[in-house]
């Protein structure tokens, strides 16, 4: 009777032990460790401060104005130009990146531009009968205003676009042209929400600081340290643990 209790409680606690040991094994392949999670994390951000400096190399080389454009919805950057000349740095200062598809944008643009050039060719007379010069110097000064084209870049090494990978994504991006940095819960369904970072030919890297954080089923993971990717032309290209932000000066701290 005893030796039967004895084997009794043997089994359960042989059942209990298999029971754990495949709860950890299908942990284990679940979640990957921590140490593998970092080293992936290391270079993701690796290859993205290659591209940006390989991009200013380009820039540089060329005398073409670039830009790195980050997609929040997809988790992915890819490299853009233009072939626009007159690239103003200042003119491009804004409240907001949020890039949103407008297909009639450009349409209305031209036909705006259209109508300015007819109102140009007007002759007018002042009140002595004088006619007056054509305003043709503001028609030249508006087409150089008109929104510039940008074109994907795809030779070469950007033929498809580079993603942050399965285990990180963005949560911010404040750029120095940007008064509040651009935040992931601003997009709403359906929307597009990107930020660019310029790239100019003279060297320059627009300020910019990224907050990256590890992801679990989609959604942010609050509960592991952050990473901060910055861009900056007299600091440098690099990446670190925790959060950097801008101070009044608009440097980075």
């Amino acid at each position: 009777m005893l030796d039967s209790k004895k084997n009794e409680q043997g089994m359960s606690l042989v059942e209990i032990l298999i029971v754990m040991t495949l709860i950890a094994f299908l942990f284990r392949l679940a979640i990957p460790s921590l140490t593998s999670t970092r080293r992936q994390s290391r270079i993701i951000f690796s290859n993205l401060e290659k591209d940006i400096k390989s991009a200013s190399d380009t820039a540089v080389l060329t005398g073409q104005v670039y830009r790195m454009v980050f997609d929040f919805k997809s988790n992915q950057y890819w490299l853009e130009k233009t072939k626009h000349k007159n690239f103003n740095f200042s003119q491009f200062k804004r409240n907001s990146l949020l890039e949103q598809k407008d297909e009639n944008r450009e349409e209305k643009e031209k036909a705006k531009l259209k109508n300015y050039e007819e109102l140009a060719g007007i002759v007018v007379k002042n009140k002595k009968g004088k006619e007056l010069p054509l305003p043709s110097a503001v028609v030249v000064q508006m087409k150089k205003r008109t929104r510039i084209k940008w074109e994907k870049v795809t030779e070469r090494a950007w033929a498809d676009e580079r993603s942050f990978g399965k285990f990180l994504m963005i949560k911010s991006i404040k750029t120095e042209r940007l008064i509040e940095p651009l935040e992931r819960s601003q997009a709403k369904k359906n929307q597009t929400l990107q930020a660019s970072v310029l790239i100019m030919p003279s060297g320059k890297l627009e300020t910019t600081v990224l907050h990256i954080y590890h992801k679990y089923a989609d959604e942010i993971d609050e509960t592991k340290k952050p990473y901060s990717f910055y861009i900056d032309s007299e600091q440098g290209v690099g990446f670190q643990t925790g959060l950097l932000n801008f101070d009044e000066k608009g440097q980075l701290k």
